[in-house]
Order: C-alpha cells, then sequence, then structure tokens
C-alpha cells in the first residue's frame, strides 16, 4: 500500500474528500451526479451505513471488556445518559422554537433533531482524537443519539399499522438473533456466518418492521469473535486482532462506505442547512 493511500485511511479522509467531490460535482454537472445518488442512495444508506454502525459498535464493545475507558456499567451508562439527554433537550429547544414562531405543523418533524451524520461524527472524532480515552465515550453518544432518531422516524411510520409485514419483521429479528446466539455458543471463529445470516435476516426484520435498516448488525455485535484485549502496558501499539474479526476485516471496507455515504449525501444535507437558515429567517 501507498503512503499517500495509507496515510489518506490512517485519518480518515475518504469521508471528507467524497463530500468536496459531491459538492463540487453537483455544482458542475448537476444532472449527472444526482442520477448516480439516486442510483447509490438505497445501497449505501441502508445496506452500506449497517457495516458502519456494526464497525463502530464493535468499537464500542471493545472498550467495554476489563482493560477498557468503558469498562463497569458506570462508565458505560455515562454516554448513553448523555446522548438521551442531549436528545431530550434538542426536542424541547426544536418544539420551543417551533411554537414561538408559529409553526405548530413543523412539530411533527421533531426525530429529525435526534439524529446525528454518524459517518461525519466518526471521521471527525478519530481526526480529532485518534485511540484517546474520549473516544469511546463520544462515539457511543453518537451510536445512541442517531439510534434514537432512527427508531423514531421508523415507529411513526408504524404507529397505526400492525400488519403482516411488521410481525414478520419481529420474526424475523427473534430469529436472526437466535442464530447469533447459537453461533456464539457454538464458538465461531469468523464473523462471517453471522453477518451473512444473522445479518441479512435481521435486516430484513428490521426494513419490514419499519425501523431503519442500518441499526440491522447494531443487536448482533455482543455476539461477534473478537481477539483478546491486550493488557500489557508496554505492548507495541498497532492491531492485534484476527484477520477473520470485524474490526480488522472491515476496516477499509467501512471508509470507502464512508466515502459514497459523503458522495451521496453531502449537498441534499448541505441544501436542508441552507433550508434550515432560511426558515429561521422567515420565522
Amino acid at each position: 500500500m501507498s503512503r499517500p493511500v495509507r496515510f489518506v485511511l490512517d485519518h480518515f479522509l475518504l469521508v471528507p474528500i467524497g463530500a468536496v467531490v459531491a459538492l463540487v460535482w453537483a455544482n458542475t454537472r448537476a444532472e449527472s451526479y444526482f442520477e448516480l445518488a439516486q442510483a447509490l442512495s438505497f445501497l449505501v444508506n441502508d445496506v452500506g451505513m449497517a457495516l458502519v454502525f456494526a464497525f463502530i459498535t464493535q468499537e464500542v464493545i471493545e472498550e467495554m471488556v476489563p482493560g477498557g475507558a468503558l469498562y463497569t456499567w458506570r462508565r458505560a451508562t455515562l454516554p448513553m445518559a448523555a446522548a438521551i439527554g442531549g436528545t431530550i433537550g434538542a426536542i424541547g429547544v426544536f418544539e420551543a422554537y417551533i411554537h414561538a414562531g408559529d409553526e405548530v405543523l413543523l412539530s411533527a418533524g421533531w426525530p429529525t433533531v435526534c439524529a446525528i451524520d454518524i459517518g461525519l461524527s466518526y471521521f471527525l472524532v478519530k481526526a480529532l482524537l485518534g485511540s484517546q480515552s474520549a473516544t469511546p465515550f463520544l462515539l457511543l453518544v453518537v451510536i445512541v443519539s442517531d439510534a434514537i432518531g432512527l427508531i423514531a422516524v421508523g415507529l411513526r411510520q408504524q404507529a397505526f399499522l400492525f400488519n403482516l409485514h411488521l410481525a414478520a419483521g419481529a420474526a424475523w429479528i427473534a430469529a436472526g438473533l437466535g442464530v447469533s446466539v447459537a453461533l456464539a455458543r457454538l464458538k465461531a471463529r469468523t464473523f462471517w456466518p453471522h453477518l451473512l445470516i444473522s445479518g441479512t435476516m435481521l435486516w430484513w426484520g428490521f426494513r419490514w418492521s419499519g425501523l431503519h435498516p442500518a441499526l440491522a448488525l447494531v443487536p448482533i455485535v455482543p455476539f461477534l469473535p473478537r481477539s483478546p484485549r491486550d493488557l500489557n502496558l508496554f505492548a507495541d501499539e498497532g492491531p492485534h486482532d484476527s484477520p477473520l474479526h470485524i474490526e480488522h476485516a472491515l476496516r477499509i471496507p467501512v471508509q470507502l462506505v464512508g466515502f459514497l455515504f459523503a458522495l451521496v449525501n453531502a449537498p441534499s444535507r448541505s441544501a436542508t442547512i441552507e433550508k434550515q437558515l432560511a426558515l429561521s429567517f422567515i420565522i
């Protein structure tokens, strides 16, 4: 691997590169850009991002074992409480702002303030903090906050719909978790059976039940095989994990997904920000 490529991967620069390419492309060749973005949107946002959520969740869980920054339940629950408190505060501010501006119809959009751009957040955390002990804390805050937003959107869509799709989705989720538990008890040495069997079942279960499929792999992450944590303080820094484990095998694919996520979504995210600013001036 060449030195420039290694530098880009080590510093998680594919996300900002994808955003810059998207913004330049959308403002110079808009028609061709939006055709590509529309074609890739489902594959990236609903399928590829499931790998990103799983990868980040695995990194957080690694810090919950003895020797990790989130070891003990008090350390692990603190970022969760911070995420929940921050989400409640964001919803409160949003509702107060909307009602103060006499735009009550917009109050139904409160789930939008819960979601966080997890791709950009992961890039910023890793670029600014690297492997410091604060990194897993912030990553867990991001995961919980984003999960609350995505779940809220899904549940609102299914609030008055209890149908065969919802029941089938719940059944697939339960079955997928059961398969992952069985694989863990059989001591599967690679995560691929979890991903291909349990992950597929959970993805369809989440999709049919109205939950965002990007979260589909998160429930099985605790059952994935992982390398024993090296507690030797004098050990050389660097990855000690097996190439059969998710933290090693998906390191580069996840960054490629991050690049595509930024490429597909950056112009729409910037446009949303502009609309929100314009709306604030109107109100």
